[in-house]
């Protein structure tokens, strides 16, 4: 029995595997991630929010049209410069006139598919969702696999290594400094 009480804790405490201030720097890195997305999106001459794209073909082949149809309406109900809504799952099933438990299912098809990111800081706290930058060389030429490997963990709930953390940040900079020569 202690041992299923023991388990049962630990699944339960995974959610917050770090720190709140930890948190809330990751949420500042994402909102820079898609910033940069968006300068590079702008000055490469390719579609932001319109998903008309091959990039987006590519990661949406295998997701259903309910879940393709909440990620247009996170779109369009996201901050524009920082890329993140804090719509909570209630409204959406409102939106969408569904339980909250096929919208949780929908989530997930975008979770799974690298589309969103949702990060709660805390417990009753908001929760942060991200839309993930879909173009590949974006993501290939100015984050490497750094931010696949921080999606991936906060998607299994594993934490972040710091030297991963200070890598992306120092690309994430070294990016804003190239950026401000053009």
């Amino acid at each position: 029995m202690g041992d299923n009480s023991d388990q049962a804790h630990t699944k339960k405490n995974k959610q917050f595997w770090q720190s709140h201030s930890k948190y809330m720097a990751d949420i500042s890195n994402f909102m820079q991630i898609h910033r940069n997305w968006r300068d590079w999106t702008k000055n490469s001459r390719k579609g932001f929010f319109p998903v008309f794209t091959p990039d987006f073909s590519a990661i949406s082949k295998d997701v259903s049209g309910n879940a393709i149809k909440l990620y247009l309406f996170l779109g369009a109900n996201s901050d524009n410069q920082a890329g993140y809504t804090l719509i909570s799952v209630e409204t959406m099933a409102q939106h969408f006139e569904t339980n909250t438990r096929t919208v949780h299912n929908w989530l997930k098809e975008l979770k799974d598919n690298k589309m969103i990111l949702r990060v709660q800081p805390g417990f009753k706290q908001a929760t942060f969702t991200f839309l993930l930058p879909y173009h590949n060389e974006f993501l290939s030429t100015v984050y490497g696999n750094k931010l696949a490997n921080m999606i991936t963990a906060y998607n299994e709930g594993i934490e972040v290594k710091n030297v991963e953390e200070r890598e992306l940040l120092r690309r994430i900079e070294e990016y804003e400094m190239v950026k401000d020569l053009f």
